[in-house]
């Protein structure tokens, strides 16, 4: 097992009306484009929210780094509410544990 961390993320709006919109967190292996999640333990991949007028959402997405995972990894989070969405791609060094 190697270390755990908690990706935290913030997600800021410009809607006016209360909705309910959904975050995802995928990690892929930017190589062979191969989906690591299960490495990772990404167990709550999924998270909803409640846009509310000039609030901001946080949460965090447990994640546990392998101890023998050594190479780049890509991270993509998702933020869809209704017909809206928007995404950011993050590529990320993991240096073998010593």
């Amino acid at each position: 097992m190697g270390s755990s961390i908690k990706l935290k993320v913030q997600v800021s709006h410009q809607l006016v009306q209360e909705k309910i919109g959904q975050l995802t967190l995928s990690i892929t292996n930017p190589i062979n484009h191969q989906s690591v999640d299960g490495w990772f333990t990404n167990i709550f991949p999924f998270q909803y929210f409640t846009t509310i007028k000039n609030e901001k959402f946080e949460t965090e997405f447990p994640i546990t780094v392998p101890y023998d995972y050594k190479g780049d990894i890509a991270i993509d989070i998702v933020a869809r509410v209704n017909e809206f969405k928007d995404s950011v791609h993050i590529s990320l060094p993991i240096k073998k544990q010593k």
